[in-house]
């Protein structure tokens, strides 16, 4: 999940850069959209750019649904829906991808992945992509980019376009255009569907089954939001609990253990208490917010190696230190430096932006915060935290809070529910976002043996796609799980591959170290 009203900096820049895209792109190719009728087959034509896979075998069609489906009468909408059809030429199934968010376009990975990753999948299933309701190609949301540090400017044109109809942007009404499509899908040759959900995603696919139990064959969930007991202001305290378990895992690790005097943990934090009292390692000058913003994007990457070198360094701070140390605040920027904010104006006709700010402050302020947490809380917590955001960050997400929540309210919201069609859950012990130790409370959910929550050791946010194996030739483990239990959900899959991930590493490659410290070895060495 991404947290865009509490983001670090680089987030910012991201979301910065899609806003400023235009949001009235030219459409060059054959827009076919398929009338709302659950009973006719989607009419199919060519996908826009974003959607499109390299060997172009991809099709696109956009759907009309209601924007509010307790009207089905009343206005409508369109929704991208992108099939890949099974290479083989014969298919078994289907396979809908769910990306996450809120607010984040499918364009971004799906059909990379899915040309490139599931060699096995595609080859007898038809895999889709649909694209939420307020994203991108689909009927969007969007603000001006000026707007970004003004939301209630950014909220007023959106409810000036939509009135309230603008509430109706929401995870239950995106999970009923996945139901429809799903059956306008199979109107004419039914074939048994699965879906995959990452991050935000799987938490629209578990509404999905509460809306349509027996919608779909088997649901894989991939970093598990949770419904309830948790809160987009918690995103703080959840990448710091990662980073000491990042810390607990180097004092597992011979080489990472040799670079510190464990525990690793302690020492780090109580290196930066004496530190920043002007106690320890003062010839090195690090602006603590810097440091803390530039640890929460290191700890929000698939690869965190780049974090505990630097730490390594400052809790030993010898010689060599504070020479490579001073050369890694320059790289980094950790110094009194002002870091300026990009913009791009321009941007090809047919790009759209693949990130809509107003839908996630829309579904993040009204449905995933629950725990709330006060300026002042954060600003407490951040006093000896190592990862965090700024003070600055904190007077912004307040502001979204008070524009954007409680605008509405659901039926499934905030509420405990009970999963009953095959389901197999997969979380990251080093995931920041949706972190395991609130991603297994989804075990109380389970009815039957035939639903299973799956561990993956040092599996960052997005479990699936990031799970490669040791063994030349083989696939990525988390898709040949996802495929045994295709296959048939109704037994266990095979998780062998579990046992073959490629190994954990804390080195930092040397060209890397030497850009960064100006060695080979990043951690350098005790004298």
């Amino acid at each position: 999940m991404t947290f865009k009203g509490n983001v670090f900096l680089s987030l910012i820049l991201v979301a910065l850069m899609s806003l400023s895209s235009t949001s009235f792109a030219s459409t060059h190719f054959n827009k076919q959209i398929s009338e709302y009728n659950q009973y006719q087959e989607f009419n199919w034509g060519q996908c826009p750019a974003q959607f499109n896979t390299t060997d172009k075998q991809n099709k696109c069609s956009f759907a009309e649904v209601p924007l509010d489906w307790a009207d089905p009468i009343g206005k409508k909408i369109e929704v991208l829906v992108a099939k890949y059809p099974a290479r083989g030429g014969v298919s078994k199934g289907q396979l809908w991808m769910i990306s996450g968010g809120p607010g984040a376009s499918a364009s971004i990975a799906f059909p990379h992945v899915i040309e490139y990753d599931m060699a096995d999948i595609v080859e007898d299933h038809d895999v889709y992509i649909i694209e939420h309701r307020g994203i991108g190609w689909s009927t969007e949301l969007q603000c001006d980019w000026r707007d970004y540090f003004n939301p209630q400017a950014c909220f007023d044109a959106q409810h000036e376009i939509w009135g309230d109809g603008l509430f109706e942007f929401n995870t239950t009404n995106a999970a009923r255009d996945l139901e429809y499509v799903i059956s306008k899908s199979r109107a004419l040759n039914w074939l048994p569907s699965y879906i995959y959900g990452v991050s935000y995603g799987t938490m629209l696919v578990q509404r999905f089954t509460q809306i349509a139990p027996n919608g779909a064959q088997g649901i894989i969930l991939d970093s598990v939001l949770p419904t309830t007991n948790f809160g987009a202001d918690m995103y703080e305290e959840n990448a710091d609990k990662v980073f000491t378990q990042l810390a607990d895992y180097c004092d597992l690790d011979e080489y990472c253990r040799s670079k510190f005097v464990s525990p690793v943990n302690q020492t780090i934090r109580t290196t930066l208490t004496d530190h920043f009292a002007g106690q320890h390692c003062s010839d090195v000058s690090i602006d603590r917010e810097k440091l803390q913003l530039w640890s929460m994007e290191q700890i929000s990457r698939n690869d965190k190696r780049a974090l505990l070198p630097f730490y390594s360094r400052l809790a030993r701070c010898n010689a060599d230190d504070i020479v490579a140390l001073k050369k890694a605040v320059t790289f980094y920027k950790l110094g009194g430096s002002t870091f300026i904010l990009r913009q791009e104006n321009n941007v090809p006709d047919e790009f759209k932006a693949t990130f809509s700010g107003p839908l996630y402050d829309l579904i993040s302020m009204n449905e995933i915060n629950l725990v709330k947490r006060s300026v002042d809380q954060r600003r407490l917590f951040c006093t000896n935290a190592v990862v965090c955001f700024t003070l600055a960050d904190h007077a912004l997400s307040a502001k979204y809070q008070s524009t954007w929540s409680e605008r509405y309210i659901g039926e499934y919201i905030y509420k405990r529910m009970r999963h009953y069609m095959p389901l197999i859950a997969f979380n990251g012990t080093l995931d920041h976002a949706t972190p395991i130790f609130h991603a297994k409370a989804i075990e109380s959910s389970f009815t039957n043996i035939n639903q299973r929550f799956i561990e993956v050791p040092y599996a960052p946010h997005g479990v699936v796609f990031n799970t490669g194996v040791k063994t030349a030739g083989e696939g990525i483990c988390g898709v040949d799980i996802m495929e045994s239990f295709m296959e048939n959900p109704w037994t266990k899959p095979n998780t062998d591959c579990l046992n073959d991930l490629t190994d954990h590493t804390f080195k930092l490659a040397i060209e890397h170290s030497q850009e960064v410290y100006g060695e080979d070895d990043a951690f350098g060495s005790f004298k």
